[in-house]
């Protein structure tokens, strides 16, 4: 709850889900290890935290996943919710990978 803690969680948040976006196409494409880890600047030895992370997103799932975040920070950004329910909602849809109204 600490001052505009939401920026840097959606901002942290944002740069995983882009990260597994990247590995994903990469790994795809037979790309070496290295070379990914140097294509999303990702320590190798974490590279492997992020391979398994792909077992339970897939494609879809990290594009709705950055749907959410991209709507948690415009909503920060232009009304009046409280932060701290908007973040815990938008964790919620991404942990339940639950359905984003278009």
């Amino acid at each position: 709850e600490s001052d505009r803690a939401e920026m840097l969680i959606i901002t942290m948040l944002t740069r995983y889900f882009t990260a597994l976006w990247k590995i994903s196409e990469l790994h795809q494409s037979r790309v070496d290890l290295s070379e990914i880890s140097r294509a999303v600047n990702v320590n190798q030895y974490f590279l492997s935290e992020y391979l398994d992370a792909l077992k339970f997103y897939t494609e879809i799932d990290i594009q709705r996943a950055l749907l959410i975040l991209y709507r948690l920070d415009s909503s920060l950004k232009s009304t009046s919710q409280s932060p701290l329910s908007a973040v815990q909602t938008a964790l919620v849809q991404i942990i339940s990978k639950t359905t984003v109204d278009e």
